[in-house]
């Protein structure tokens, strides 16, 4: 289980509708044999990049986030933290108003920055996404947040003990019912917060929140951080696949898995494939897990089983310290 959730935000800025040639074949061939009077329209909003992220520094400086991991325009990486660097916001704007001094500050339609932050409770990611040219009725600005629960996160530690990590949320409906409750409650919060934040320091029109809890269901079963294969800036801010990104989310996988053992009943929830992509979205119906061949990994958890119940050197590893762990 993860949390993904957005922000839209329709700033206070002057905006013009602007005609342009159309992308798809047909629509080009009309605007073609129409001598240009067939066109598609977007808006055009008129703020500066600089001006813009001087704005979202002091809505970030107010939240206490300071940590970004990449910053880009027009999908040009300026700046890319590989090495999971802290308090380096600062730097990573001065680094990019250097780089764009002496071009013109108008010159972006979309601009990037992906942040971190940690609570007691979830390792957030976030990604800010600035959109100049956007198609008519959009807004220009969204903000992405994905949250992984850090209870479950803990370097090197094995499948078989970060599963039994996990049981308490399983143990009966009512357990997984509150647990994820109380989860989801702490997430909107961290998003209105951010909603709150933004309108003291950025004149908007409007800005509308919404979030949920989402499961992902992969294909098979995944024994460790290091079969997780994403790298994907399309998707949500967790898939992007940065620094121990893919230890944070590892234990998502193995979620669905859970959800099976104990027959647990899911519902107003999303569902993204291995990969990230979202596939679908359980509705007030929703299903029991136990029964549905969604959540049927049985036959690779069994193999696994197997295999740590015979080798030696996972029966070595749980006599050892738990901070000791090996992948399997």
């Amino acid at each position: 289980m993860l949390f993904t959730g957005q922000i839209s935000i329709d700033p206070s800025e002057i905006t013009k509708i602007k005609k342009v040639e159309p992308q798809s074949y047909f629509r080009r061939f009309l605007h073609t044999i129409s001598n240009g009077k067939i066109n598609d329209k977007i808006e055009e909003e008129n703020f500066t990049a600089v001006s813009i992220l001087q704005q979202f520094n002091l809505v970030l400086k107010g939240m206490g986030i300071n940590n970004i991991i990449r910053l880009s325009h027009n999908n040009q990486d300026y700046y890319l933290d590989n090495k999971g660097d802290e308090d380096d916001l600062e730097i990573a704007l001065e680094e990019y108003e250097h780089r764009i001094k002496d071009q013109k500050s108008r010159s972006f339609n979309t601009i990037s920055l992906v942040l971190e932050h940690n609570e007691d409770t979830f390792h957030y990611y976030i990604e800010i996404k600035i959109n100049r040219s956007h198609k008519v009725g959009a807004y220009p600005i969204e903000i992405k947040v994905d949250a992984l629960i850090n209870e479950f996160f803990e370097h090197l530690l094995g499948k078989k003990r970060l599963k039994h990590k996990m049981e308490h949320v399983f143990r009966s409906q009512d357990a997984y019912d509150f647990y994820l409750t109380s989860k989801l409650n702490e997430f909107g919060h961290f998003l209105n917060m951010i909603g709150d934040e933004i309108q003291k320091y950025i004149p908007i029109d409007d800005l509308i929140v919404d979030f949920s809890p989402a499961i992902i269901l992969p294909t098979r079963g995944i024994r460790n951080p290091k079969e997780i294969d994403f790298k994907d800036y399309s998707k949500g801010p967790a898939f992007h696949g940065y620094f121990q990104s893919d230890e944070r989310i590892w234990y998502v996988y193995i979620w669905p898995e859970l959800c099976s053992e104990h027959d647990i009943y899911i519902n107003n929830t999303l569902i993204f494939s291995e990969s990230g992509n979202q596939i679908g979205e359980l509705g007030e119906q929703g299903i029991e897990a136990g029964d549905s061949p969604l959540f049927d990994l049985e036959s690779e958890s069994e193999s696994e089983e197997k295999l740590e119940e015979n080798t030696t050197k996972e029966e070595n590893i749980d006599k050892e310290d738990e901070n000791k762990g090996d992948w399997f």
